[in-house]
């Protein structure tokens, strides 16, 4: 489909206040069974496109690193793709989005919740901060989890982002 079309591909999705992902992105579908299909690493061929498409894509649209997201950061009560899995971390490396540097905080990270919150909507995530560490705010922390501690996806925030 061309890049001036509106596809469904994130489906209801919200990011940065705004409802409509699908009219506003450019979604990239890729090969991979899934979480329930014997989800495993992406081949480096797909990926290696993936990178090369990414950067003709921004030759022709200004996109912001933290632009650069995957299903579940915009709809995370549906989806939960590309997953843990996706090497994000390597996109980074390579120009393309965010991988920031991750401070381990113990046992249980020391902010409150509110804090929290207002840290995950500041950064995009749909989430009205009300200090409740509910299945919503659960949610959100294991979207941001896949995407910047894959190793790591409880839904408790044990880790915080010194920086994006």
């Amino acid at each position: 489909m061309a890049e001036d079309h509106r596809a469904w591909h994130a489906g209801k999705s919200c990011w940065e206040g705004i409802s409509d992902v699908n009219s506003r992105s450019i979604g990239i579908e890729l090969v991979n069974p899934g979480h329930g299909f014997g989800y495993r690493p992406f081949p480096t061929p797909q990926i290696d496109r993936l990178i090369a498409l990414l950067h003709d894509i921004r030759q022709r649209h200004p996109i912001a690193d933290w632009h650069l997201l995957g299903h579940s950061d915009v709809a995370p009560a549906r989806k939960i793709d590309p997953g843990e899995r996706f090497p994000w971390a390597l996109l980074a490396r390579h120009g393309l989005g965010l991988f920031p540097e991750i401070k381990a905080l113990g046992s249980a990270c020391n902010i409150s919740v509110t804090d929290l919150q207002y840290d995950l909507m500041a950064f995009g995530y749909d989430l009205d901060p009300n200090g409740l560490y509910d299945h919503k705010t659960m949610q959100i922390v294991r979207a941001a989890q896949r995407h910047f501690t894959p190793d790591h996806i409880t839904g408790v925030a044990q880790r915080r982002w010194s920086h994006f």
